[in-house]
């Protein structure tokens, strides 16, 4: 089952997704979403790594659904990206939407962290569809 993963790409590309975590919400929107949350840079460090690591753990488990799902589709960059985005409309808002109603959260905080999780998706999906069409023309 995962002997046509490669398993290179999903370690990158859970990196990655982390990297696009990082320059989101540290480096863009910082101060928007911090100040829409109302959580404090003191109150991140408070939390020590738990959420930090949680968070990689998440992005492995995406990477490597994914490059099962490009295993069996073997879709080029177009339709692999296509899928991501169909993952995110069908899976990620139905679900987030409701969880951040309920608990209040505002809507800035919703639309900051679902499309973080869009590009981070696409951003991470790119590299495991790249690496795979290259190394299959290595290959050939």
């Amino acid at each position: 089952m995962f002997k046509k993963i490669n398993h290179k790409a999903v370690i990158v590309s859970a990196i990655i997704y982390q990297a696009v975590g990082f320059i989101w919400y540290q480096v863009i929107f910082n101060s928007l979403w911090q100040s829409a949350s109302g959580i404090s840079t003191t109150d991140i460090d408070k939390m020590g790594a738990s959420p930090h690591i949680i968070a990689l753990v998440g992005a492995f488990i995406f990477a490597y659904v994914f490059a099962y799902l490009q295993s069996k589709l073997n879709s080029n960059l177009k339709t692999g990206l296509f899928i991501i985005l169909l993952l995110w409309l069908g899976v990620t808002l139905p679900d987030s939407i409701p969880h951040y109603t309920f608990l209040s959260i505002p809507s800035t905080v919703l639309i900051l962290d679902t499309l973080h999780t869009l590009v981070a998706m696409l951003v991470a999906g790119s590299v495991i569809i790249i690496w795979k069409k290259k190394q299959n023309n290595f290959n050939q």
